[in-house]
């Protein structure tokens, strides 16, 4: 087991994200966010970093190790999200089991 960490990041063009231990698991965080009003390159490079983030956090609490999907799901919701064009994101957070909030 890991201990939960707290993170502050502050990517090359002055985005910035942080992180906060979460009560789903030894291992949950929380990643507080704003989305940059930057160019499109700037833009991929603050989503990667916080896609990152998240893909620690998923194997972290459903490691595959034990069978358990981790950041495989977290590629599925991506992939489903580009190239759905079918579906509304709210369809396909559904289909993931992503809770919005109300």
């Amino acid at each position: 087991m890991t201990k939960k960490q707290k993170y502050k990041i502050i990517t090359p063009y002055d985005e910035k994200i942080h992180t906060e231990p979460g009560k789903n698991g030894v291992d949950d965080m929380k990643i507080f966010t704003v989305f940059p009003k930057m160019p499109w390159p700037h833009s991929l490079y603050y989503i990667g970093v916080c896609l990152r983030l998240k893909g620690m956090v998923e194997d972290r609490n459903y490691p595959p190790e034990k069978g358990l999907q981790g950041k495989g799901k977290l590629l599925a919701f991506c992939r489903d999200c580009i190239v759905d064009y079918k579906k509304t994101i709210k369809e396909i957070c559904e289909k993931h089991q992503i809770d919005l909030p109300k």
